[in-house]
Order: structure tokens, then C-alpha cells, then sequence
């Protein structure tokens, strides 16, 4: 039960016990001092100024004899006046002997008083026969006889009075020699007690001590060992910790370079993109004006079908009606120049049209000129109008060809400027979140420093308990746990080294990271 009390406990419980112990012999010394206070006090201030008075009164009452013998020899005056003095002594003593007794109930219940009375009472009848010696010596008419009678009743009283005072002071003597044996007995006891108490105080508080000592040594070598063990751990966890910041710190800083050549080629990509953007953007617009102007061609060119066509019916009414040749060869001339003038507005569509309605022309002025000399002309104006039409289906057809392919190349070109621009916006959200990107990195390379640092600290906090923790072995005072703390501190020690150079190396890529940053 002992042992699974707390330290504060057990040592609780040793005070306790040793405070129990001299309570104990402190109220038995207290008592028997009492006991011994009682009996001292009781010869103070009973039987020694008892022993006084008494030896007082007896003294004064054998001077008072004497000095009484000495007056009824010689009757001389200052005898008388001695007796009256010693007289007077033996009386206050006596009532001062009455007065103690009266003091003290135990006496008096034991019948001391009535023992000082009958003394008092005897010394009464022997200072009255004084008193009738001296009357008859001082008589005129006083003789031999009567100074013998009156000295014999004198020495009568004074033998019974002096055997009861020297009673009486054998008496009171005899009780403080048995009050003084008694203090003396009960200052033995006393001293035999306290000695065994304190005997019994030593060894019990030696035993405690041991046990409660043993216990709390015992304890705080466990304590300790463990605070070393965790002090271990916390260097070994500090380490950990500050190798993972130095490869987060690391890891940052490859991350922070890479995101910012990521982040200039995607500067250049969204630069090149919106030029492309842009650049399609202009091509879409030169296709939709291409695409309007072959449009143009296509209809001049049905135009100019449709009066090859009608050229070719006023040929075969030429061939037919010669006189209406001039006629025709005006209205000819005059849809040549009409082609002419749509030729032109085709551009370079229409120079081939051009040139054929020049030719057109041409013919129908020399169809014109044929129709006035002859009719084999006529017939030749006929076959080229034929040709004519075939070669206006064909360009025809051609156009309608190049309106097409325009029309595709149209689409094409704004669907490639519309994913340009798409383009070019994602790349801008992309690099705004490369943008965040390395802002996250440069904040992990600051916490990674941080925490580097805090790594730190936690291994001075280390060292710091490993000095508490000496301080501790120190007062427990054992060798063997000094021995394994030593070499606890010393593995700890060994691995905060480590991990602080590993720190001190990589600070400056740390700091390098931010400037980059």
C-alpha cells in the first residue's frame, strides 16, 4: 500500500508520523515537566518557607528561653527587651507558618493545619508561663518559692512545645524529601521517556527516510529516464523536421525557377497568340471582302452569258437577216462595252473577261464590217459568238469554283480566328494561374524557412531540458543514471549537430529561392 502512494504523499506521511512522535514525546515531557513544576513548586512555596519559619520559630523560641533564663538571673533589662524580640520572631513565624498550611488545600486536607495549631497552641501555654515568670520577678513581694514555681511551669510548657515544633519540622522535612524523590523519580521517568520517545523518533524517521528517500530517487531516475528519452525524441523530431523543410525548402525552389520559365514562355506564347488572333482577324476580313468580290465576278460573268447568248441568237438572225447586221453590230459593240466596264469592276477576276469582251468587240466591229462586204464573214462572226459562250460557261463555271473554295476559306479563317482568341484567353488564365502558382511557392519556401527555424528552437528547447533534466541527476545524486543521461545527451547532441549544419548549408538556397522569387 506504501509503495503506490504518491511521492507528495509518502513524504506526507514520514513528517506526519515523525510530528506524531514529538508531538507525543512533547506532551509527555510537558506532563511530567508539569509533574516536576508541581512538586518544585510545591517545595518553593510551601515546605522550604516552612523549613524557614519553623527553624525560625525555633531558634527564637530557645533565644527566647535562654534570654528569659538569663533576665531571672541577673534581671537585667536587656535580657527582657531580647525575650520581648525573640518573642515577638517566634510568634510571626509561627503565623506565618498558619497562613502557608491555610494556602494549601492538600495540606490542610492531610491535617496539617491541625498539627500547626496544636504547636501554636503549645508555644500559647509556654509564652504564657513566660509572661507569669516575669510578672513574679518583677513582683516586689516575690520570693525564691515562687521564682522556682514560676520557672518550673516555664520549663514544663517549653519541653511540650519544642517536641511538637520539632515534630512538626521533621514532619514537613520528611515530606519534601518525598516531594523531591518524587520530582526526582518523575524526571527520571520523564528522561527515560523522551529518550525512548526520541530513540524511537530517530530510528522510525531513519526507516521512513530510507523507504520515502529509495521511493522518490527511485521515481526521479524514471522521470529522468524518461525526459532524456523525450528530449531524444524531440532533437530526432526537430531533425526530421527540419530535413523535410530543407526538401520542401528545395522542392520550392526548383518549383519557383521552373514556374517562372513556364511563366516568360507562356508570356512569349500569349504575346505570338494574340498576334495570330490578330493576324487571322485581318486575313477573315480580306476573305469576306475576296468572297464579295467573287460574288460580283460570278454575277457580271452570268451577265455576260446571258449576252454572249443573246449575241449568239442576233448572229444566227444575221446569218438569217443580213440587214440588220449594222444593228446588231452596234448593240454588240455596245455589250462589249458594258463587259468592259463589268471586266473592270471584277479586277483580276475579270481581266480574262476583259478581254474577251474586247475581243467581242473587235468581232462585232469586224462582223459588222464583214456583214457590209460579205456573208462568209457572217457566218465566221456566228462561230466565234459559239465559241464565245463556251469560253464564258467555262469562266463561268471557274468563278463559281472560286467562290466556293472562297466562301470554305472564309469559314476556315474565322473559325482559326475564333479559336485564336480562345486561345489566347486560356493562355492568359493560364498564366494568371502560374502567377498564383508561383506566389504559393514563394509562401511555401517562407514557411519552409520558418519552419527550418522553428526546428531550431525546438532543439535549444531539447538542450534546455536536457540541462534541466542534469540538474535533476544532479540532486538525485546517482551514477548510473548520469551515466545513461551522458550518453542520451550525447546521441541527441549528436543528431541536432547534424540537422543544424544541414540547416546552416541550405540557408542561403532558401534565401536564394525568395530572391528569385
Amino acid at each position: 500500500m506504501f509503495k503506490n502512494l504518491t511521492i507528495g504523499k509518502k513524504i506526507a506521511f514520514g513528517f506526519a508520523l515523525v510530528l506524531i512522535l514529538t508531538a507525543i514525546m512533547s506532551f509527555a515531557g510537558v506532563f511530567q515537566i508539569s509533574a516536576v513544576d508541581n512538586g518544585v513548586q510545591d517545595i518553593e512555596n510551601v515546605h522550604m518557607p516552612l523549613i524557614i519559619v519553623l527553624r525560625t520559630t525555633d531558634a527564637a523560641s530557645y533565644a527566647q528561653y535562654l534570654h528569659l533564663s538569663e533576665y531571672a538571673a541577673n534581671e537585667k533589662k536587656s535580657d527582657l527587651e531580647a525575650f520581648a524580640e525573640r518573642s515577638k520572631e517566634a510568634l510571626e513565624a509561627l503565623t506565618n507558618a498558619e497562613e502557608i498550611i491555610a494556602k494549601d488545600k492538600e495540606l490542610a486536607a492531610m491535617g496539617w493545619r491541625d498539627a500547626i495549631n496544636q504547636v501554636s497552641n503549645e508555644y500559647g501555654a509556654y509564652s504564657a508561663n513566660c509572661q507569669k515568670l516575669i510578672a513574679i520577678l518583677q513582683d516586689t513581694a516575690k520570693n525564691e518559692e515562687m521564682i522556682k514555681a514560676g520557672a518550673y511551669s516555664v520549663h514544663a510548657s517549653f519541653e511540650p512545645f519544642m517536641e511538637k515544633l520539632d515534630a512538626f519540622i521533621a514532619k514537613n522535612e520528611e515530606e519534601a524529601n518525598r516531594v523531591t524523590e518524587n520530582c526526582a523519580s518523575v524526571a527520571n521517568s520523564a528522561k527515560m521517556m523522551l529518550i525512548s520517545i526520541g530513540a524511537a523518533s530517530i530510528i522510525i524517521g531513519t526507516i521512513l527516510a530510507f523507504f520515502i528517500s529509495r521511493g522518490v530517487i527511485r521515481a526521479l531516475k524514471r522521470i529522468i529516464t524518461s525526459l532524456t528519452e523525450g528530449s531524444q525524441q524531440v532533437a530526432s523530431a526537430s531533425g526530421q523536421v527540419s530535413s523535410a523543410s530543407q526538401s520542401l525548402a528545395e522542392g520550392a525552389t526548383e518549383q519557383a525557377a521552373g514556374l517562372e520559365e513556364t511563366s516568360s514562355s507562356l508570356e512569349e506564347m500569349s504575346s505570338m497568340t494574340k498576334q495570330n488572333a490578330d493576324n487571322a482577324q485581318q486575313a477573315n476580313t480580306l476573305a469576306s471582302e475576296a468572297r464579295k468580290a467573287a460574288n460580283e465576278g460570278t454575277e457580271a460573268m452570268n451577265r455576260m452569258s446571258s449576252a454572249i447568248k443573246d449575241i449568239q441568237k442576233s448572229s444566227d438572225e444575221t446569218a438569217k437577216i443580213i440587214k440588220v447586221i449594222d444593228e446588231i453590230a452596234f448593240q454588240t459593240n455596245l455589250l462589249a462595252l458594258n463587259a468592259a466596264v463589268e471586266a473592270a469592276r471584277a479586277g483580276e477576276a475579270g481581266k480574262g473577261f476583259a478581254v474577251v469582251a474586247e475581243e467581242v468587240r473587235n468581232l462585232a466591229m469586224r462582223s459588222a464590217e464583214a456583214a457590209k462586204n460579205t456573208a462568209n464573214m457572217i457566218e465566221e462572226s456566228v462561230k466565234n459568238s459559239k465559241n464565245g459562250v463556251d469560253i464564258a460557261t467555262e469562266v463561268g463555271k471557274v468563278l463559281e469554283e472560286i467562290v466556293q473554295g472562297i466562301g470554305k476559306t472564309t469559314d476556315l479563317v474565322g473559325e482559326i480566328a475564333a479559336a485564336s482568341s480562345e486561345q489566347a484567353q486560356g493562355i492568359d488564365q493560364v498564366n494568371t494561374a502560374v502567377a498564383q502558382m508561383d506566389k504559393v511557392t514563394q509562401q511555401n519556401a517562407a514557411n519552409a524557412e520558418e519552419s527550418a527555424s522553428a526546428s531550431e528552437e525546438l532543439s535549444a528547447q531539447a538542450e534546455q531540458m536536457n540541462s534541466i533534466v542534469q540538474e535533476l541527476v544532479n540532486l538525485v545524486g546517482g551514477a548510473s543514471v548520469n551515466n545513461q543521461q551522458n550518453s542520451f545527451r550525447e546521441k541527441a547532441h549528436q543528431s541536432a549537430s547534424k540537422q543544424t549544419h544541414k540547416l546552416t548549408s541550405f540557408d542561403h538556397t532558401i534565401h536564394s529561392s525568395r530572391v528569385f522569387a
